[in-house]
């Protein structure tokens, strides 16, 4: 799933942290995470500005799970900041977020009366 917004140049692609020995975009699959992010980084309009990765966990979670063999993006594998950078959100409990967004959305959709 991506979100994607024609007059700006903003592509959204979330996903799930992956469990460790799992290919792709986690500590174990470092040469494949590289290849997608740098295939998603090709295909932007904006290719001269570094691709922007935004983990919604505080960093302090992010390098407790870290500690326990899980990971995240490392900017200088990927050839460092002027290519790709990181960005933490802070949302301390984002599966609480999901569920109020899910709430809204359901708020907000169309009923028939």
């Amino acid at each position: 799933m991506h979100l994607c917004n024609i007059s700006t140049p903003f592509l959204l692609i979330p996903y799930p942290h992956p469990l460790p020995n799992s290919p792709g975009l986690s500590g174990s699959g470092i040469e494949y995470d590289k290849k997608i992010l740098l295939a998603i980084k090709a295909s932007c309009p904006s290719t001269h500005l570094p691709l922007r990765i935004a983990d919604a966990r505080p960093k302090l979670n992010a390098n407790a799970n870290a500690m326990a063999g899980k990971g995240f993006e490392n900017v200088s594998f990927m050839g460092g900041s002027t290519v790709v950078s990181l960005v933490f959100m802070d949302i301390d409990n984002i599966h609480v977020m999901r569920g109020s967004l899910g709430r809204i959305k359901e708020g907000f959709a169309c009923h028939s009366d």
